[in-house]
């Protein structure tokens, strides 16, 4: 049997001492993938450390600790282009996969349709 954590980057501190990865979605379009973007945040009364200290944030602190991390977004939210659209170099699905899959403590990175029926399933690296 294996647990995931879900949907809290910034207690991840505690999620992964407990579980075997995370399942998040939409990270890449909110900024909150890296200990480095949730570095100081605070909730709860708990300040995120980035990827050391007290409380250790971000998704990134999974994967550095060998733990895997399975990342989604949607096309309903037309955040990350198909491969074939035209749009702003942030939100090409080339450099969403770059940026989380491509690291060496990368995601598992994959673009669904919100009604996750297989009608969009495109994982990184594929559609570079």
């Amino acid at each position: 049997m294996t647990a995931l954590w879900k949907n809290s980057g910034l207690f991840a501190w505690w999620g992964r001492r407990y579980t075997d990865g995370a399942v998040v979605e939409e990270c890449y379009e909110f900024d909150e993938c890296f200990a480095a973007q949730l570095a100081g945040s605070r909730q709860f009364g708990f300040a995120c450390t980035g990827l050391g200290g007290a409380h250790p944030c971000g998704w990134d602190s999974f994967t550095s600790a060998g733990k895997w991390v399975g990342e989604a977004e949607y096309l309903e939210d037309r955040f990350v282009c198909g491969p074939d659209k035209r749009c702003r170099p942030h939100r090409r699905f080339s450099t969403y996969c770059q940026t989380l899959y491509a690291p060496a403590n990368g995601f598992a990175a994959v673009k669904f349709d919100v009604d996750l029926d297989g009608a969009l399933f495109r994982p990184c690296p594929k559609g570079r």
